[in-house]
C-alpha cells in the first residue's frame, strides 16, 4: 500500500526544512528498505516524519542570536541587533550568509566606524535603522520604476 499525498508532502517539506541533503535522504529511505517515500507503509512514514521533525530547527532558535551578549549598558540589546541584522538581510545583495555578514561588518565600519555588530551602541541603533530603511525604500522605489 502506498502513502497518501499528504504524508508524502509532509516528508518532503520536513526534508527541506531540516536541511537533509538528497544523499542523506536516500540513505534514510534505504534504512526502511525503500527507494522512495511513496513505497513506505504508514507506520514507517510516521516514524520518518517524527525523525525529520526533530531535525527541523525550532522557531525559537531563530530569535536567540546575540542573547549571549545579554543586556549591556549603553549597547544595543540582542533584540535590536537581530532587528538591524534582519533589515540588513533585506537590503543586502549578498545571497550567501558568510558574504552577507562580511558586507554587514564592512557597511558598519564604512558608514558608522563601528568595528563589529557587538559594538553597536544604543545611540547608533536609530541612525543605522534609519539608513537601512532608507536603503530599502530606495530599492523598492527603483524596482517599481522598472515595472
Amino acid at each position: 500500500m502506498t502513502l497518501d499525498k499528504g504524508h508524502i508532502q509532509r516528508i518532503k517539506m520536513l526534508q527541506k526544512n531540516a536541511g537533509v541533503s538528497d544523499e542523506n535522504y536516500r540513505a534514510l529511505l534505504e534504512g526502511y528498505g525503500v527507494t522512495s517515500c511513496r513505497d513506505m507503509n504508514q507506520k514507517d512514514a510516521l516514524q520518518l516524519i517524527a525523525f525529520l521533525g526533530n531535525l527541523v530547527p525550532s522557531k525559537e532558535d531563530d530569535f536567540r542570536k546575540y542573547d549571549d551578549l545579554g543586556y549591556r549598558e549603553d549597547f544595543a540589546t540582542p533584540a535590536q541587533l537581530r532587528m538591524l541584522e534582519a533589515l540588513w538581510k533585506d537590503v543586502s545583495f549578498c545571497k550567501i550568509s558568510q558574504q552577507r555578514h562580511a558586507a554587514w561588518r564592512e557597511f558598519l565600519w564604512n558608514r558608522f566606524k563601528i568595528i563589529s555588530v557587538e559594538n553597536i551602541s544604543q545611540d547608533d541603533v536609530g541612525p543605522i535603522k534609519y539608513t537601512l530603511e532608507s536603503m530599502r525604500y530606495a530599492q523598492r522605489k527603483k524596482q517599481q520604476a522598472k515595472a
